[in-house]
């Protein structure tokens, strides 16, 4: 009965956290391969069951998975009470393993690198100003407006 006690309160703590401040990255290459951040790495299970650590100390909520097979992240720190700054750094992983930065670390948020892909691998991000395509440009007002029908549609 403790046990069973001891594994209810587990859960709901881990329930608990991930509501608090929830990463929104899962992948699955195309060997099977499963990535996913828990806000300190991010790890990666493969097919077997196997849980590796795939990159650490990246605080990722975000991933992306090229059709090459190269996983994309970011890494998003805050630089405490005294300083109140942000950083972030845009890295990635190739399929032999190798990590590197596509931008390096930098103060502030990430603002010109997208997580959102469309099918060619273009990428896509909303500004204060509306939709931004691949190379900058604001999409035309058509598309803005479709975009916020079908937000306010889907709730």
């Amino acid at each position: 009965m403790q046990v069973m006690r001891t594994l209810i309160a587990c859960l709901l703590f881990t329930a608990a956290s991930v509501f608090a401040h929830p990463s929104v990255s899962v992948v699955i290459d195309s060997r099977g391969n499963v990535y996913y951040s828990d806000l300190i790495q991010i790890w990666r299970v493969v097919p077997n069951g196997t849980r590796t650590i795939a990159v650490p100390h990246v605080h990722s909520h975000e991933l992306y998975l090229d059709a090459a097979g190269t996983l994309y992240g970011e890494n998003l720190w805050y630089n405490g009470e005294t300083l109140k700054t942000w950083g972030n750094a845009v890295w990635k992983r190739t399929v032999d393993g190798r990590v590197s930065f596509v931008h390096p670390p930098r103060a502030g948020f990430n603002e010109d690198f997208s997580f959102v892909r469309d099918a060619a691998g273009n990428q896509s991000s909303s500004t204060a100003n509306g939709m931004r395509s691949a190379a900058g440009r604001p999409k035309d007002a058509r598309s803005r407006s479709r975009m916020r029908r079908s937000k306010t549609s889907a709730g």
